[in-house]
């Protein structure tokens, strides 16, 4: 595929060329991922970016869910616990 160029807009926006959407396979509507790597832009599809940090954070999940109410409670908790700590306490 050859290298392509774009204009950046005014609010910093390009657009994908055509070709390179298709051989990424980025639709309307898709979630795509920047990084900088080596002085680089590099962009991903965003499920790309979710299958590699799949299950980073299942060690923090709790099962069952919490309920609303035991949000709001563990919530109330931490704004607390963040007064005290803000008071010296």
């Amino acid at each position: 595929m050859a290298n392509q160029s774009g204009v950046v807009t005014r609010k910093g926006q390009v657009t994908i060329p055509a070709e390179m959407r298709r051989a990424l396979n980025i639709n309307e509507g898709d979630v795509v991922a920047f990084q900088v790597i080596d002085g680089r832009l590099v962009i991903e599809r965003g499920e790309d970016l979710a299958r590699r940090s799949a299950g980073m954070l299942a060690q923090y999940a709790i099962d069952p869910p919490p309920s609303a109410e035991e949000l709001r409670e563990l919530a109330a908790e931490a704004w607390a616990e963040d007064a005290m700590r803000r008071m010296g306490g």
